[in-house]
């Protein structure tokens, strides 16, 4: 081997530890923020990652983390998965066998909004309906049903929104009552279950998934209104 050559080799080895090295501290810093539930609310300053001078929201220490995987990939490396890349990986590989969602959402106030999305063909179609508080039936003119995106789209929105990385249970324990929710994804016609659930604490993109899927988690909803009835 040439001279230059061994050097060449040597110091691409050296860049490729200091990538690892960034990116393992990285990681374990966007665990942190995701663990927190709260962003960056109970960091340090020294603790804050920061890029130009700024301190980076948990969006864009994500997107940084991905970039500093991608220039390692270029270059030949490899990096330690974490446990949340795992759970995602393993999501998005069946994710094509999904046929139903649930999100189920309510409070002692007001009472319980229940949404479906079910693939039917290549289309997604979402129903939903509102129970109020202190009744056990729930009136046909609440009942929505329509067409919302196509199959297609529906998987890529999830793999978007990175639902696979979601934690199984988000609480927040220091309200007592508040909103409680959950979201239920049925694979292989309801063989498998996957059951993500909270109280008054959300994954951080929650309010993307809210506009993606027209949920209106986060208001008290109008029950009165009239859909678009499809018939499965």
């Amino acid at each position: 081997m040439k001279a230059e050559d061994f050097f060449h080799e040597y110091s691409h080895r050296h860049e490729n530890d200091e990538l690892v090295g960034e990116i393992e501290e990285t990681q374990d810093y966007w665990q942190k923020i995701r663990q927190s539930r709260r962003g960056l609310i109970g960091f340090a300053l020294e603790e804050l990652l920061r890029t130009d001078g700024q301190i980076m929201e948990a969006n864009q220490v994500y997107e940084h983390l991905l970039e500093k995987k991608a220039e390692l990939i270029a270059h030949g490396g490899s990096y330690p998965l974490m446990e949340v890349d795992l759970r995602e990986a393993g999501f998005n590989h069946k994710i094509e066998t999904i046929d139903k969602m649930e999100v189920i959402t309510g409070d002692y106030m007001w009472g319980q909004q229940n949404n479906t999305f079910t693939v039917v063909g290549d289309d997604l179609i979402a129903s939903s309906y509102f129970v109020k508080m202190g009744t056990e039936e729930t009136d046909d003119l609440n009942f929505k049903s329509e067409r919302l995106m196509t199959k297609a789209d529906f998987f890529q929105a999830l793999k978007d929104l990175r639902v696979g990385s979601w934690e199984r249970k988000y609480v927040n324990e220091s309200v007592m009552d508040g909103t409680q929710w959950s979201v239920r994804i049925y694979f292989n016609r309801g063989l498998e279950v996957l059951t993500i659930e909270g109280s008054n604490d959300y994954p951080e993109n929650m309010e993307e998934f809210n506009r993606v899927f027209n949920l209106d988690l986060f208001d008290d909803g109008d029950a009165d209104d009239e859909g678009e009835f499809v018939e499965l």
